[in-house]
């Protein structure tokens, strides 16, 4: 299965206190995978790595491939596998790239827990509500807004505007 993972800006991730260290192009392999508590976790939605690792603080992005994959958690589109190899680093505009086809292969509503909005263009406008509600576009002159507690917004292009409200 295909996803994404942040890292912190030296490419580790830190669970429970504990640093471990990713490279690049490697594999990693361990026995049991159950969210939040074992294996190696990654998102299925390109937006969902800013709630662990967010636009500050130097936090890196990567493409990974993930087998052995558990079922989604509750909140997002969190994930554990007990195998991942760490893809290409991809940057912001490649993660709203991504995202806008991720919503767009799968979009259903605008409004709501967990809805995704996405477009591409300029001038192209996107906004959801609800908790963990996604928005996204590219295009210059974009604008993108989402309300909602976890809620993401991001868009990149010339003149671009992205706003969103929450905890």
């Amino acid at each position: 299965m295909k996803g994404f993972k942040g890292f912190n800006s030296k490419l580790q991730c830190t669970p429970n206190g504990k640093v471990f260290q990713y490279e690049i192009g490697k594999t990693y392999t361990e026995p049991t995978a159950i969210p939040c508590h074992k294996g190696f976790h990654f998102v299925e939605s390109p937006l969902d790595t800013l709630s662990y690792y967010g636009l500050t603080d130097g936090a890196r992005y990567c493409e990974v491939d993930a087998e052995g994959v558990s079922v989604q958690t509750k909140d997002d589109t969190k994930r554990a596998c007990t195998s991942i190899t760490i893809g290409a680093e991809i940057k912001i505009p490649a993660i709203v790239k991504a995202a806008v086809k991720f919503v767009s292969d799968r979009i259903t509503s605008t409004t709501g827990d967990s809805a995704h909005s996405a477009t591409t263009g300029d001038y192209a406008h996107s906004a959801t509500t609800g908790n963990y509600a996604h928005s996204a576009t590219t295009g210059d002159s974009a604008h993108s807004a989402t309300t909602g507690d976890s809620a993401h917004s991001a868009t990149t292009g010339y003149s671009a505007h992205s706003a969103t409200t929450g905890d």
